[in-house]
């Protein structure tokens, strides 16, 4: 959370600690994104993917989507953005292609500093090679 004094690196996290009373909170709005890199030795596919909205701000969680890449440069859009976020309630999101990508990006094009209280995501982990 901003002002927590918790760095880029560590910030994250708190989107997968299974605790929806905490949450991220980026320093930047528009355009903010969380990045994860699976290493250089596997890559992911997301089958399918669960939002659950910062309960003080769900409408910010619009329009965020999973994006997968391999070089982390160019990104593809793997899920349909965020719609009528409800505090409190999941948004389910099935990923579409077969492909699979060592960086997958939380991204939202709006004005929402990175406000998601939990991220679920499933899908096969394979070795990279």
């Amino acid at each position: 959370m901003a002002g927590t004094g918790l760095g880029a690196d560590e910030v994250g996290y708190l989107l997968f600690d299974r605790n929806p009373d905490t949450y991220s909170d980026l320093n930047s709005g528009t355009g903010a994104y969380y990045v994860l890199d699976v290493g250089v030795n596997a890559t992911v596919q997301p089958e399918e993917v669960l939002f659950l909205p910062r309960a003080s701000h769900p409408q910010r969680a619009n329009g965020t989507v999973v994006q997968g890449s391999n070089d982390g440069q160019t990104w593809t859009d793997l899920t349909k953005p965020v719609t009528g976020a409800v505090a409190n309630t999941w948004s389910d999101h099935e990923a579409s292609g077969n492909s699979h990508y060592r960086y997958l990006r939380i991204y939202n094009p709006a004005n929402w500093f990175g406000n998601l209280s939990e991220v679920e995501l499933y899908g096969e982990i394979k070795p990279a090679g």
